[in-house]
């Protein structure tokens, strides 16, 4: 529904039932699938293409986070570990250090711990399915 409107104020009532209700609903989506999405990305181009400086894991994340215009009340362990994991999935990257950060491209070694192979018998045939869970193919 789109609301019209008026020179009115919205009443105490309308903004903690509807409204409120619907920034918090936006701001944990933003919080849960937007930012570490980002953050990932601003990490490795920077690094891919040579434009990271000397600074923290925390220093890098907060450059990247600047832009959402967002309070600080994330969690921040959950939203960092999905950085990782997208770093280490979608761009190929290790975390070495946190302190003055330091990624290298991940190794195929690495990367094929992340796929997996099921076996499945057919009268007596084999018949191989190769299950890719980081969607990165060898």
């Amino acid at each position: 529904m789109i609301r019209k409107c008026t020179d009115e104020d919205i009443s105490d009532e309308e903004l903690e039932k509807v409204i409120n209700p619907f920034y918090d609903n936006y701001h944990e989506y933003v919080i849960t699938y937007v930012v570490p999405e980002v953050i990932a990305f601003y990490i490795a181009s920077s690094y891919s293409r040579n434009a990271m400086w000397e600074a923290t894991f925390y220093q890098h994340y907060n450059s990247a986070k600047d832009i959402f215009n967002v309070s600080d009340d994330e969690d921040y362990d959950k939203v960092k570990a999905e950085v990782i994991k997208l770093l280490r999935i979608k761009y190929s990257l290790e975390i070495i250090c946190e302190d003055s950060l330091d990624l290298k491209k991940a190794s195929i070694r690495f990367l094929f711990q992340y796929s997996f192979l099921i076996l499945f018998y057919k009268k007596s045939q084999k018949i191989y399915i190769c299950v890719n869970v980081c969607g990165l193919w060898m």
